[in-house]
């Protein structure tokens, strides 16, 4: 059974897919977790197991089974089209297939690779170009509007390739010698994120580059307060 070809996701922000240009509606909060769960592992059989931890965790109820394969008909009911239905049933499990291209994940982590390799080999215009790309495919926070456990953990990870690009680029900012524009896109972040060493040590580094030699200085002795303090609550309840 092969994907739907007019079938496209996204989930670099809300849960979103459309049907050529008409985007669909998944109503029920379960019904968005279990398509994430299905749509991230893309091409690979998940067991009725795995997806009821998935959406519910521990706090599964009794009614589990029977509830995830309502699920899984409506999700049928909203997807399949004349070019198939791209959910299977297979050995325990539900796989869904997704088209080429179909996930804008699938097309940022390509995208992201690449401006990675060349910023590697030192080809920092055409990685910036990379990055760029890769910062437009995101749209808010990843899965913003999906419950459960397992779209909790993609979420962090989504979160940190974006940050990833967000890096990348603001280090290919740097080293053509834009400083000012590197400092102005690490403004709102490197106070989101204290911990984050890297976009830390960027941000001090814009700051130093475009003449705020004191902001560098205090964004330093902020980001060493933050690590410290977080150290000491470890000790304390280790």
């Amino acid at each position: 059974m092969r994907a739907a070809e007019g079938l496209r996701y996204c989930v670099s922000g809300p849960l979103r897919a459309w049907r050529d240009e008409r985007q669909l509606a998944f109503a029920r909060a379960q019904e968005r977790a279990v398509l994430t769960a299905l749509l991230l592992r893309a091409g690979d059989t998940v067991s009725v197991e795995r997806l009821i931890d998935d959406v519910w965790g521990p706090e599964a109820p009794k009614s589990a089974v029977s509830a995830l394969r309502c699920y899984v008909y409506w999700l049928r009911r909203a997807l399949q089209s004349q070019d198939g239905d791209p959910i299977r049933t297979d050995a325990g499990g539900y796989v869904l297939h997704v088209a080429g291209g179909g996930l804008d994940l699938t097309v940022f982590e390509q995208t992201l690779a690449q401006a990675n390799d060349d910023h590697s080999r030192g080809e920092v215009s055409h990685a910036l170009e990379g990055y760029t790309r890769a910062l437009k495919l995101c749209h808010g926070t990843p899965l913003a509007d999906v419950p459960g456990p397992y779209a909790e953990a993609q979420r962090s990870r989504l979160d940190g390739l974006r940050l990833q690009a967000l890096e990348g680029r603001a280090a290919c900012l740097l080293e053509a010698g834009e400083a000012g524009t590197a400092a102005a896109e690490l403004a709102k972040p490197s106070l989101e994120y204290p911990l984050r060493e890297r976009l830390q040590e960027l941000w001090m580094l814009a700051l130093y580059r475009t003449g705020r030699r004191a902001d560098a200085l205090s964004a330093y002795r902020a980001a060493h307060w933050s690590r410290s303090s977080v150290s000491s609550r470890a000790l304390r309840f280790s």
